[in-house]
């Protein structure tokens, strides 16, 4: 809502992003995200056991969150909406099945 990278603010757009990232990983898996750099995250998410694919597209958006944040790099456009995209991604498919049935029952009212 905010539309932080289309406003430029890429910095804040992935500081954002990857914080709500590393916060939903503590929060549901007990993984200590918040305080581990980028490397340790993967390794802890493989650990887990979590799909291939999502692994490697959480890879790629904290790759590019660091280069923002530490190199002062410009993602693309697509770059941006892409990592977006699979943090949604990440979160639907990872969450617990309870939370899962839940919406299916809302979405049915």
């Amino acid at each position: 809502e905010k539309k932080l990278w289309q406003k430029q603010l890429y910095k804040q757009y992935y500081s954002e992003l990857t914080d709500i990232l590393r916060q939903y990983l503590e929060q549901q898996f007990h993984i200590p995200a918040m305080e581990s750099v980028s490397s340790e995250v993967i390794m802890l998410l493989k650990q887990h056991s979590f799909n291939e694919e999502l692994i490697k597209n959480m890879q790629s958006l904290l790759i590019t969150a660091d280069f923002v944040k530490f190199a002062k790099a410009t993602p693309l456009a697509d770059e941006n909406d892409w990592h977006w995209k699979n943090a949604i991604i990440f979160v639907e498919q990872t969450k617990p099945a309870e939370i899962k049935e839940e919406q299916k029952e809302k979405k049915g009212d």
